[in-house]
C-alpha cells in the first residue's frame, strides 16, 4: 500500500480505506511485545495515511486512535459494521429446539459466547468468572460456539472447575441467530467492536455483558446492555450477577433498546447508504 498509494496519487485516483484493527488491547499487546514491530508499523501507516483520501472506521474510539496516530480528522468517517437486523431476530422456535437438543432445562441460564476461541480474547474469565457464582441457587450451562487453538485449554479449564459446558464447534452461519436466541447471557470480555456485537444487539435475545472500553462506544450500561468494569473475573462475575438480578420488565426493556439501538445505527441497507454517500 505505501509503494503504490504515491503512484495512484499520481493518477489522480481517490484513495478511501478502513481501518480494520478494531482490538485496542490488541495493539497495546503488540507495542509491550514486539516494540520495534510495532514502531516500524506506525511509520509504515503514517506513510500511507499520508496519502488516504478517507479513511472510515467503526466508533469514535477507532477515530481518537487514528487521530492519535496523527491522522487529520477531515480525513476520518465513522462507518460502522452493517448487520442484517431482518435475519438476525429472536426466534423462540429455536431457542426451545435447541434446548431440548442439549437437554437444557427450562430453568437454567445459559451464558453464552459465539466466535473464534484465541488467547487474547480473555475467554477463560468467563469460566473463572462462572466458577464462583452459586450454582446451587441458579442452574447455570455455558454454551460456547465456534472454535480455535484455545478451544482445548477451555475445554481443559471448564472440566477442571466442574462448569457444565457444551462446546459446539463451528456452525453454519445461517444457525447462528439460532444459536443467539438459545442464550439468556452473551458474555464477550474483549475491547473491540465485534460484528457479533451487533449481531446480538439485532436480536435482542441474550443481554449483552462487555467491559469497558471500546465497546461503549455502542453499549450504554443498563440501557441496551450491561458494562463490566474490566474483564477480570470478579469484574465479569458482578455483571453477570447485574443481569441476574434484573426484573422482568427491565431485562425486557434493555432487549427492546438492544434491538431499536441495531435498527437505527448498524441496519446494512443504512451502512450502505452512508458508503455510497461517501463514495
Amino acid at each position: 500500500l505505501v509503494i503504490f498509494s504515491p503512484i495512484f496519487k499520481l493518477r489522480r485516483k481517490k484513495i478511501v480505506t478502513e481501518y480494520v484493527d478494531y482490538y485496542p488491547a490488541n495493539l497495546r499487546r503488540l507495542k509491550n511485545e514486539r516494540f520495534f514491530r510495532y514502531q516500524i508499523a506506525k511509520i509504515i501507516c503514517r506513510i500511507f495515511y499520508h496519502f488516504v483520501d478517507i479513511i472510515t472506521t467503526e466508533s469514535e474510539t477507532g477515530k481518537r486512535t487514528l487521530m492519535r496516530w496523527g491522522v487529520p480528522e477531515k480525513k476520518i468517517e465513522i462507518l460502522p459494521v452493517g448487520i442484517n437486523t431482518s435475519k438476525m431476530v429472536y426466534s423462540k422456535q429455536k431457542r426451545q429446539e435447541l434446548r431440548k437438543n442439549f437437554e437444557i432445562e427450562e430453568d437454567t441460564i445459559v451464558i453464552g459466547y459465539l466466535g473464534k476461541m484465541v488467547k487474547f480474547y480473555s475467554l477463560d474469565s468467563i469460566f473463572k468468572a462462572v466458577s464462583e457464582l452459586d450454582t446451587k441457587k441458579q442452574k447455570i450451562i455455558l454454551i460456547f460456539v465456534g472454535d480455535g487453538p484455545e478451544r482445548t485449554n477451555l475445554e481443559k479449564l471448564a472440566s477442571d472447575l466442574g462448569i457444565n459446558t457444551v462446546f459446539t464447534g463451528n456452525i453454519p452461519h445461517d444457525d447462528v441467530h439460532a444459536y443467539y436466541s438459545l442464550m439468556d447471557i452473551f458474555v464477550f470480555p474483549l475491547d473491540s467492536l465485534a460484528i457479533k456485537i451487533g449481531e446480538i444487539l439485532s436480536i435482542n435475545g441474550p443481554i449483552l455483558i462487555v467491559p469497558r472500553g471500546m465497546a461503549e462506544d455502542w453499549i450504554r450500561d443498563g440501557y441496551n446492555g450491561i458494562v463490566s468494569a474490566s474483564t477480570n473475573p470478579k469484574d465479569l462475575q458482578k455483571a453477570i450477577f447485574k443481569v441476574l438480578e434484573l426484573s422482568p420488565t427491565e431485562g425486557t426493556k434493555i432487549k427492546e433498546n438492544q434491538r431499536s439501538f441495531a435498527i437505527e445505527n448498524l441496519d446494512r441497507k443504512l451502512i450502505a447508504k452512508r458508503y455510497l454517500k461517501l463514495l
